[in-house]
């Protein structure tokens, strides 16, 4: 037993009485101050009533107060039992509501070690990623360093071709004039020599016309190339692109799953701590009933202190209406707080203390 305390409990009903109203700021007074002046006037009335001696009276007062001693030790023991019941039903929920706390708890870090554990590995697979991405960009940039480099080579041998073009034209004038000297030496017919230039030249044209068709071919197959190069780039970006997005996608997915999951624990837990307060408030409106049904004659201290179990009865069911509103008022990834942190920790002891008050007061004026 955790309130009274086991030394006070040991000491006997009056030490336990002296320890509540103590606790209760109240001052104690023994069933003496209450009984003495009833015993008086019973025994005024019994003097002044009864034909009989006196003998008689007192055995018939005796049997009367070992009946009412009698019938006060039965209704003491019922209502200790009630208490005990009571405060057993108390730290039984208790006990539960902190292992549905803690079960929250455990299953919720679970989640978070879940969702940073995939979290991390959609890092490294996206970092993974880009550097895949890094190395197909450096590759493709050698292959158009490269390419870039044979369009310069073939240039180079093109502007070769030309210079040897432009030689073989300073050989064949060369010659042309060799041979002109040469006709000229050797006195031949002006048709031959005409006939002679027309083929040389004709030849040169055709050797000339050939050279730049072979030329115009490979600038065709460099632009060609160039471009099927440029459009292999795009697509593979365009694709690496879309590979990235649809990662997006999926962690976005599974963080909002997450998210679902913790609101709906929440809520969860939200009903269940409902339902724990419901079972309150309905325990204390029983225990209500029965100290209003067990008082038959009103008195100024004894509604003094029903008004203040009312009160004391009433501010933590306001507290606790108050908390879960308060609760789901927060941000829903606040989850870690739990929705009870509202009420009072010294409530149910409070509620304790206020109805053993009360019980003990009102036996104490029925006896």
């Amino acid at each position: 037993m955790v309130y009274p305390p086991q030394e006070v409990c040991s000491a006997g009903p009056e030490a336990i009485q002296q320890f509540l109203c103590k606790e209760s700021g109240l001052e104690y007074y023994p069933p003496s101050q209450y009984l003495l002046p009833v015993l008086e006037q019973d025994g005024a009335e019994t003097s002044q009533d009864s034909p009989d001696g006196p003998t008689d009276r007192f055995s018939r007062e005796e049997v009367e107060w070992q009946n009412r001693f009698a019938d006060y030790e039965k209704r003491k023991e019922q209502k200790m039992l009630e208490k005990l019941e009571f405060e057993r039903r108390l730290e039984l929920g208790q006990r539960e509501h902190a292992q549905l706390l803690q079960q929250s708890s455990s299953q919720k870090d679970e989640i978070l070690q879940t969702v940073k554990e995939e979290q991390s590995r959609l890092e490294q697979g996206l970092s993974e990623r880009q550097r895949h991405l890094e190395e197909d960009r450096q590759r493709l940039q050698e292959q158009l360093k490269q390419t870039e480099q044979n369009i310069s080579n073939r240039i180079q041998k093109l502007l070769q071709d030309n210079q040897r073009q432009k030689k073989t034209s300073e050989i064949l004038k060369s010659l042309e004039n060799e041979r002109i000297r040469m006709e000229q030496l050797m006195s031949i017919t002006q048709e031959e020599t005409e006939n002679l230039r027309r083929r040389e030249i004709a030849s040169a044209m055709q050797q000339m016309l050939t050279e730049s068709c072979k030329n115009r071919f490979i600038q065709m197959a460099y632009e060609s190339q160039r471009q099927s190069l440029v459009q292999q780039a795009c697509s593979s970006m365009a694709e690496m692109d879309e590979r990235f997005q649809q990662i997006l996608s999926w962690q976005q997915m599974d963080q909002n799953k997450a998210i679902s999951q913790i609101l709906q624990e929440s809520a969860m837990q939200k009903a269940a701590f409902e339902a724990l307060q419901v079972k309150k408030d309905l325990m204390h409106r029983q225990i209500r009933n029965q100290v209003s049904v067990g008082l038959r004659a009103p008195h100024p201290r004894l509604s003094c202190q029903l008004a203040d179990t009312q009160r004391c009865l009433d501010r933590p069911r306001e507290a606790c209406i108050l908390a879960p509103s308060l609760a789901s008022s927060e941000s829903p990834l606040r989850t870690s707080q739990s929705p009870g942190q509202g009420l009072r920790p010294g409530a149910s002891r409070q509620h304790c203390k206020c109805l053993a008050s009360v019980t003990c007061t009102v036996l104490t004026l029925r006896g």
